[in-house]
């Protein structure tokens, strides 16, 4: 049984990466260090102010606090290798048919149209190498 990641309180950042888990607002890597440093700044949702942990990117080297990745978190967007095939296929289906929302059955043609270039090339590449 497949468990719900919302079920269990883990929300997705704006960025889809996880909010339980620090990442740079930035550039949204999670290699990053905390500094013993602490700031004050004043939580928008109460208006007091709040201590808040200093991190730094060890990949682009900006400071950030917990209030700027939970907060406003302007790190690229965050895809895994399936969803950017799922947007290639999107992006072929809505080419050919000219629908914003292609349906279920537009989306497998494309994907098969996807599987049987690829089958080509490999075809190709092995009668190259022969």
């Amino acid at each position: 049984m497949a468990l719900d990641a919302i079920a269990l309180g883990i929300v997705p950042c704006d960025c889809g990466r996880l909010s339980t888990k620090v990442h740079c607002p930035y550039c949204g890597t999670y290699d990053i260090r905390g500094r013993a440093l602490k700031t004050k700044r004043p939580n928008p949702s109460t208006l007091q102010l709040e201590e808040y942990q200093v991190y730094r990117c060890r990949i682009c080297f900006k400071l950030f606090d917990e209030l700027d990745w939970t907060t406003n978190c302007n790190a690229p967007p965050f895809k895994s290798p399936t969803a950017r095939r799922f947007e290639e296929i999107k992006k072929l289906s809505i080419k050919e048919s000219g629908e914003p929302f292609p349906s279920y059955n537009e989306m497998m043609k494309a994907a098969q149209k996807t599987k049987e270039k690829f089958d080509k090339e490999k075809e190709k590449e092995k009668g190259e190498n022969k």
